[in-house]
């Protein structure tokens, strides 16, 4: 049931924010490091970045949260048992590469929604860290464009370098 309530949300939020969602997943962010309070924390691959900054289309989530949820509500009451949603975006293709590592790609396998801790979350961080690490050291003051790695034949997927095309 979580997993179509967070799905309608963050369809919503991308509406709202006029972009469009190729995945996502959600974790715990836990206090520290400076946090005085929990939140939920999104990672999120996007077709069509938001046109603005993230943070309107992490409160649009934030607010359809509470709309649908009465404990979340009280929760984030004056910000004391949690902070709005955060969110961080990931380049394109991180998602695929990431399932691909796991060894679930094909129909059978979907993206989890959100689990209870933080292991999706900081894999699929670490994952998009080796892409844009990866693409970093391919040359400074070039753009790099990921193109990812959804070849169709059956052949085994180009390493991050080779899916990578540089302009420049």
């Amino acid at each position: 049931m979580w997993g179509r309530r967070r799905r309608r949300t963050t369809a919503a939020a991308a509406a709202a924010a006029g972009a469009e969602v190729h995945e996502f997943t959600a974790g715990p962010r836990y206090p520290g490091g400076g946090r005085r309070a929990r939140a939920h924390q999104y990672v999120v691959e996007f077709e069509r970045a938001p046109e603005a900054d993230l943070e309107p289309f992490a409160a649009e989530i934030d607010r359809k949260l509470q709309e649908i949820n009465h404990d979340y509500c009280v929760k984030r009451k004056g910000d004391l048992g949690m902070t709005c949603v955060e969110v961080t975006a990931v380049p394109q293709g991180t998602f695929y590469d990431w399932m691909k590592a796991r060894g679930k790609l094909g129909g059978q396998h979907k993206v989890p929604v959100c689990a209870n801790d933080r292991q999706y979350v900081d894999e699929l961080l670490k994952q998009a860290d080796q892409a844009l690490y990866q693409a970093k050291e391919n040359g400074r003051d070039r753009v790099v464009l990921y193109q990812g790695c959804r070849s169709g034949e059956g052949a085994p997927a180009p390493d991050a370098a080779s899916a990578c095309r540089r302009h420049g």
